[in-house]
């Protein structure tokens, strides 16, 4: 009769204490990851709209440029969309960083693209069309270290 006793309060530890406590500590680590999980899930949807808005910009860059030069030559003011342009641009850079760190490829190689921008406004420098050519080969390397970055897995 002892053993029973003993096997009886055995079970009744286990089924009233052990048993929720380990199905409580289950639930709160698959509750903490499901918040872990939603919450890259947000903030790859946040770089999301920051590197739309990046490639929105971007794709202007070389006409916006042209603009710049043309304005330049014939000593007229920049428009002023063209200028508005050329500060979001910059601004952008730093929402960027703001998401991923200045190591990340997606900022690297946006830095780049935004070098390849200011050599194009540079009328000393080398000629618009390989300069031109160079901002979109920069330009398609952000897009494609963007494109890899969004496509990774949430984890």
């Amino acid at each position: 009769m002892n053993s029973t006793v003993a096997v009886s309060a055995v079970g009744i530890v286990v089924a009233g204490v052990v048993g929720p406590a380990l199905s409580g500590w289950a639930a709160r680590r698959a509750d903490a990851q499901r918040f872990r999980r939603e919450q890259s899930g947000k903030r790859r949807d946040d770089l999301r709209a920051v590197v739309d808005e990046a490639a929105r910009l971007l794709a202007l860059g070389a006409t916006n440029i042209r603009e710049i030069r043309e304005a330049q030559a014939g000593d007229h003011a920049e428009p002023s969309d063209v200028r508005d342009w050329a500060s979001n641009v910059h601004a952008l850079q730093q929402r960027l960083l703001l998401r991923v760190p200045a190591s990340d490829p997606v900022a690297t190689t946006y830095q780049d693209v935004r070098d390849a921008l200011i050599a194009l406004d540079r009328p000393d420098g080398q000629g618009l069309e390989d300069a031109v050519r160079d901002f979109e080969q920069k330009r398609m390397a952000f897009l494609s270290a963007a494109r890899t970055s969004l496509e990774s897995a949430v984890s």
